[in-house]
């Protein structure tokens, strides 16, 4: 299970489903249930126009957990986060990146 986001992006009023993937840091407990930090991914749809659309979208997929969150977005660039979630017991990946 992948947590996801909806993002809005302020410059259109469009609105974007964002994954959040496990990517804890040395630090982080990574067993099941525990809080690590996840990165956003994911970001390539044109959005829908509203956040309902946006909601049903992460609902209707089987393997998204809603994060229930809405984070703001200039429109500028890729949208990039991260958040410390509860890990979902699944698939957790090593650090990304130098």
């Amino acid at each position: 299970m992948i947590y996801a986001a909806i993002v809005k992006n302020e410059a259109t009023g469009r609105y974007h489903p964002i994954l959040f993937r496990p990517s804890p840091r040395p630090s982080d407990d990574v067993e099941p249930g525990r809080v690590c930090r996840h990165r956003s991914s994911g970001h390539h749809t044109d959005g829908f126009d509203t956040v309902e659309e946006a909601q049903e979208m992460i609902w209707q997929s089987p393997n998204l957990t809603d994060a229930d969150l809405l984070l703001a977005w200039d429109g500028r660039e890729m949208p990039a986060t991260t958040l410390d979630l509860q890990l979902l017991g699944e698939d957790v990946s090593a650090p990304a990146g130098p």
